[in-house]
């Protein structure tokens, strides 16, 4: 199969995806009965509607098929590594793990980076000798308060 085939079928595939999606979007909005008194409000709670219809269709579209992406890249080091080849990437190199008469499997890797946590870098300097009041002290002028995660959820209201 030649890149271009396969962009094609992909193509194709997108399409219908993007045709069931589109069919479900105007099913979910043709539900919308507006209760403002005036078209502005009655045009603003259609975008809200809208809007939560969109994230109900995407939630739902990402929450399978995240799980199939990453299950597959997972199935695919594992198979891998079942037929003698090592699946671990290399850093800053592309490196061909499997081939069939189809497909190529490859895994690129960026550039290794370095980390310091928090608690290696506090173990440190006081090996080094700072005294654990000025550490302490750095630490809570370097502490800054981080909002908590946010999830947004959407849901019918029974009637």
């Amino acid at each position: 199969m030649k890149q271009a085939e396969l962009a094609m079928s992909l193509a194709d595939m997108q399409e219908k995806i993007d045709n069931t999606v589109h069919e479900a979007t105007t099913q979910f909005n043709n539900m919308f009965k507006a209760t403002g008194s005036d078209n502005e409000q009655s045009d603003l709670e259609f975008a809200a509607h809208s809007a939560m219809v969109n994230h109900l269709i995407s939630s739902s579209i990402n929450s399978k098929y995240k799980k199939c992406f990453d299950s597959s890249k997972k199935v695919l080091d594992d198979v891998v590594g079942q037929l003698g080849t090592d699946p671990n990437g290399k850093a800053e190199q592309t490196v061909v793990l499997h081939k069939s008469n189809v497909f190529e499997f490859y895994k690129r890797q960026n550039k290794d980076s370095e980390q310091t946590t928090v608690v290696d870098l506090c173990n440190a300097l006081a090996r080094a000798g700072v005294e654990k009041a000025v550490v302490d002290a750095a630490m809570k002028q370097a502490t800054k308060p981080r909002k908590g995660n946010v999830y947004y959820g959407v849901k019918t209201i029974e009637e």
